[in-house]
């Protein structure tokens, strides 16, 4: 067995060595363009309306909106970019958002079967699911207020993906602060060339993981009306789910391994579904989405019972947005849009020893009215917006007694923690490229939020049978009004080419959990929990450099940063007057992050695709706080992320895609923290808090019944690799670490009528 294993890591190795080698070999045959790109670079310039031309311009994309609200391009850009290509996603299939982001430059997923959480360029903050995090799909916000859950937007409905890696955004105001990330659908492409008036796709897989067969299924129609197109879609995901060991849960509990009613042992199922209807012409859009996903809780704290039946719990989110240009004159246009996003959450855990089941019940909801006017003049671009928010948010959460003879439940210990919120956030945003000269751009920026009212003398009444009538204030939250600016310097250089620098600041707001948290346990505890913004801060050297061919496109991004987190908002362990650990959040720590990234794509007409990424950051705990312990690099987050991804296609009938990633060693938040603070944890010390590092290699083959209907296979993790998650989200879970999917098959078809 252990040779086996042995074999496998030198394949690994062997393969990844390979990869690496052919990114050198690109790099070096871009050497031969010399001045012959200069002059056919000219061409293309004046015969911009060739039909041919723009098609392929369709197909590498070089401008992004998700930046400064409008069309602009990556080379006089202030931010450091990266474009997931229309063609990379046909050559690369990805059965889920969270795998697509995996494998995406600069990107970090952790999962523990119950949500994913998104870190960027080594930086990933436990517990944050991706609340620091901002995801839009064209340009509008799906994650959640309470949490920060994102809706899982299928990858087969995606025709591109803006990443702005690190603080460069400051115009979506809050939770941008990793990256944002503008998920671009396909439906605004399908009948983009007029050449149809109506396309109907659909796909169906299989996956075989383990001994259980899971489905994936969808459709998209698209038609002509008028001056308008029509698009509908959906796609429904059913995973059975694995069977997962717990060594830890074991070591806690203790039982027989083969006892079926071993809570050591879970089951990750899920399924979700996403449905969507959007009518759009040039100048105005419609978009409405249900999306819903169900899941079982693999992981958790250690007073539940996992596997029970029982234990489920259900995210929806209803999305709403319409937009409208209008052209007021020649160089001035002004864009209204209004925006409904309603996010819920239901779910229940059973108590290993108690006849009570957890139940909680959540609701984030957002109405929001924008503006914005866009001025381009020879001098300058302009932006200025206005943005008012109407936001409800209610969090609740309580005991119930059940029984398993009778469906009958009653509230036992009422509820600890029934909270509403109803508020008005007032933005005003705006950007500017200012050219000092024809080379050399200013690019500034700022936004006003206006976040004084959110929990400003807020006063609440719980009632609980054990503990009886009580109220609780919202304090030691410091929220004001904040003022985000940021500045850049863009030097464009000869041959397509650009140097930036760029400082950028931001805020993150508590998310209304942490805040509703706190409010609760403060009521008891000597010493409440003091919650702060989080202040970020980076300053960028960026390079930047396209080369764009009629059949050979390709783009270059090299980075150096220096980012500054202060009062990063952490779980924080405290005791309260009843003897016991409880878990809140506090602004416990700054941290520093100094750190390179570098992302190379190449493309060969939709013959070919290359892409390698590297990211190396040192985040470190710049001061000592005494609830983190003697933690010096902040856990979940890797040093060093390295992806390398091929695709070839064959005779216009068959494409074969291998990628392969690195991501080195990660810590996992110590537990024995809990000790420095003079409590004892609540589950057995782990003998090591390291996640190994590990490469992960996916191959994907496509055989073309004609232009747009292909069969699909898919080996995700091609060479068995066994990996973990760190798991780092509760000081009082018993489980550290998340087994990682080893290698299991996709086959599925895609069908255009």
């Amino acid at each position: 067995m252990k040779t086996k294993i042995n074999n496998l890591i030198f394949i690994n190795k062997i393969v990844f060595s390979l990869l690496i080698t052919l990114f050198f070999i690109f790099l070096i045959s871009l050497s031969s363009f010399g001045v012959e790109e200069d002059r056919l670079n000219s061409e293309i310039k004046k015969n911009f309306e060739d039909k041919e031309y723009i098609e392929q311009e369709v197909n590498f994309i070089t401008t992004v909106e998700s930046l400064t609200k409008y069309s602009q391009s990556i080379l006089k850009s202030s931010a450091t970019i990266s474009v997931i290509q229309p063609l990379e996603l046909k050559f690369f299939y990805y059965p889920d958002l969270k795998t697509l982001f995996n494998f995406s430059p600069g990107l970090y997923v952790v999962e523990d079967g119950q949500a994913w959480y998104l870190g960027n360029k080594g930086i990933q903050i436990p517990g944050s699911v991706n609340s620091r995090s901002l995801i839009l799909l064209n340009g509008y916000r799906t994650n959640d207020y309470n949490f920060g859950y994102s809706t899982d937007y299928p990858v087969r409905f995606i025709n591109s993906i803006e990443i702005v890696h690190g603080y460069s955004n400051v115009y979506f105001g809050s939770n941008s602060l990793l990256a944002t990330i503008n998920i671009i659908p396909n439906y605004k492409y399908y009948l983009s060339d007029y050449s149809k008036e109506q396309n109907f796709n659909v796909y169906s897989f299989v996956n075989f993981n383990e001994d259980k067969i899971n489905t994936i299924n969808g459709f998209m129609f698209d038609k002509k009306i008028g001056n308008y197109y029509l698009s509908v879609g959906a796609d429904f995901f059913n995973y059975k789910g694995r069977k997962i060991f717990f060594n830890e849960r074991q070591a806690v509990y203790g039982g027989n391994i083969d006892d079926p009613i071993n809570t050591s042992f879970y089951k990750d199922r899920t399924w979700k579904y996403y449905d969507y209807l959007a009518l759009y012409n040039e100048n105005e859009q419609i978009y409405f989405a249900n999306y819903a996903n169900r899941y079982n809780y693999p992981t958790g704290p250690g007073s539940f019972e996992m596997n029970s039946p029982l234990s489920y719990g259900i995210d929806k989110t209803r999305l709403f947005y319409y937009q409208r240009k209008f052209q007021l004159s020649s160089n001035i246009q002004l864009n209204t849009k209004i925006y409904y996003n309603k996010y819920s959450n239901d779910s229940e855990l059973p108590y290993e020893d108690l006849s009570a089941i957890n139940v909680d019940k959540n609701v984030a909801e957002v109405v929001s009215f924008e503006n914005n006017l866009n001025i381009r003049s020879k001098k300058y671009d302009l932006l200025l917006g206005l943005d008012v928010q109407r936001i409800l948010s209610k969090v609740s959460n309580f005991d119930a007694n059940y029984s398993f003879i009778s469906s009958e439940r009653y509230n036992i210990s009422g509820f600890y923690s029934n909270v509403s919120n109803n508020f008005f956030v007032y933005s005003l945003y705006f950007h500017m490229d200012y050219y000092l000269k024809d080379d050399l751009i200013l690019a500034l920026g700022g936004r006003f939020d206006n976040y004084s009212n959110i929990y400003k003398d807020k006063r609440y009444v719980y009632d609980s049978p054990l503990f009886g009538t009580n109220e609780f204030v919202i304090q030691n939250v410091n929220v004001s009004n904040y003022f985000i600016p940021k500045f850049g310097i863009i030097k464009v250089l000869p041959n397509n080419s650009s140097i930036k620098l760029i400082y950028s600041s931001n805020i993150r707001f508590p998310s209304f959990f942490e805040v509703y948290r706190n409010a609760y346990w403060n009521a008891y505890v000597t010493e409440p929990l003091v919650i702060f913004p989080e202040k970020h801060r980076t300053i960028e050297l960026v390079y930047y450099k396209e080369k764009l061919y009629k059949n050979k496109k390709s783009y270059f991004t090299f980075s150096l940063y220096d980012t500054k987190i202060k009062d990063l908002i952490y779980e924080d362990p405290t005791s309260t007057v009843f003897g016991f650990t409880i878990i809140g959040y506090s602004s416990l720590a700054n941290l520093k992050d100094v750190g390179v990234f570098m992302d190379y794509v190449y493309q060969v007409d939709d013959k070919s695709f290359f892409r390698f990424s590297a990211s190396y950051s040192n985040v470190r705990i710049s001061n000592f706080v005494q609830s983190l312990g003697n933690l010096e690099y902040m856990p979940n987050s890797p040093k060093l992320i390295t992806l390398v991804k091929y695709g070839y296609k064959f005779k216009n009938n068959l494409s074969i895609a291998l990628e392969a990633k690195y991501t080195s060693q990660t810590l996992i938040d110590d537990p024995r923290r809990l000790i420095t603070t003079g409590f004892i944890p609540l589950f057995p010390v782990p003998d090591t808090f390291k996640i190994k590092p590990y490469i992960l290699s996916n191959l994907t083959v496509n055989y073309f019944i004609d232009k747009n209907s292909y069969i699909t296979l898919y080996v995700n993790n091609l060479f068995n690799e066994k990996f973990y998650y760190p798991v780092s989200y509760s000081l009082n879970a018993p489980v550290t670490k998340y087994p990682g999917y080893r290698r299991n098959l996709y086959l599925g078809i895609t069908y255009n009528f």
